[in-house]
């Protein structure tokens, strides 16, 4: 009985013998003999030897992806709204200050002086408003001594006035009525530049028992001046031949300033 058994022990030895040395190559050997496969990261794969001073991509082995310093042009264009966008096609308006020219400066301007009223004035300028883009007309006083004046002072009415008058001028006294202002029904008998003159004039109607006074009178002048605009240098040279033809004592065409020339209809 022993050595049946003893034979089926070498039988199972032969058996494991033969089959370790006819196995397929294909299959790997069991790691340390204890049944399980090695892991993936212990196998070696053999590479072909890189030239000096390269390394393979394979070697490198990124731990992190790497990142951009800055986020991409799309991240950024989403998270910042623009202050203000324009409508394709429609252009911005110009402002009034551009897209009108500049009047004041391409206008060419003078001075006209000597109009004895606002009426001559405004004459003028109806004559002359084709010429005329905008003008002014400006009131000047051009101050002087005042006259030395010997009168009779205001009667009560212009009768008595009248009837006073008539005496004086056939006693051969040299006088006239004055008929407004603040003085008016008054006789005038002598108007002087010379003060001296006026006070001796009065002292000898006062010695007849004359009631007369000494007074000044204003002899400032009011004259009236145009301003004007014109738009082109022929029609300044055409305004200064008007000037120089028209009745009363005009002052030549002189170079002003253009501001507050109004226009015509706008004159006062």
């Amino acid at each position: 009985m022993r050595w049946v058994v003893v034979l089926l022990i070498l039988v199972n030895v032969a058996l494991v013998i033969g089959v370790s040395q006819w196995s397929s190559p294909g299959k790997l050997d069991v790691e340390g003999g204890s049944g399980t496969l090695p892991r993936v990261s212990a196998l070696k794969v053999d590479r072909p030897a890189q030239p000096s001073g390269r390394v393979s991509e394979a070697e490198v082995v990124p731990d992190e992806p790497a990142r951009p310093d800055h986020p991409p042009e799309s991240a950024v264009a989403e998270n910042v709204e623009p202050a203000h966008q324009q409508p394709a096609g429609k252009a911005e308006p110009l402002s009034d200050a551009v897209a009108e020219p500049a009047e004041e400066s391409a206008a060419i301007c003078g001075r006209i002086e000597g109009f004895e009223s606002e009426e001559q004035t405004q004459g003028f300028i109806a004559s002359h408003e084709s010429l005329l883009s905008r003008t002014a007309i400006v009131e000047q006083t051009n101050p002087r001594p005042p006259y030395h004046w010997v009168i009779i002072p205001p009667l009560e009415s212009r009768s008595v006035a009248l009837k006073r008058l008539a005496e004086f001028q056939r006693a051969g006294v040299d006088s006239y009525l004055v008929t407004k202002g603040e003085y008016s029904n008054a006789i005038s008998l002598g108007l002087f530049e010379s003060e001296r003159l006026a006070q001796e004039l009065n002292a000898r109607f006062q010695s007849r028992n004359v009631e007369t006074v000494l007074v000044n009178k204003d002899r400032n002048q009011i004259s009236y001046a145009l301003v004007f605009a014109v738009v082109a240098q022929a029609d300044l040279d055409r305004v200064v031949h008007a000037a120089e033809r028209y009745a009363g004592d005009l002052k030549s065409v002189e170079n002003a300033s253009c501001e507050g020339v109004a226009s015509p209809d706008k004159n006062p």
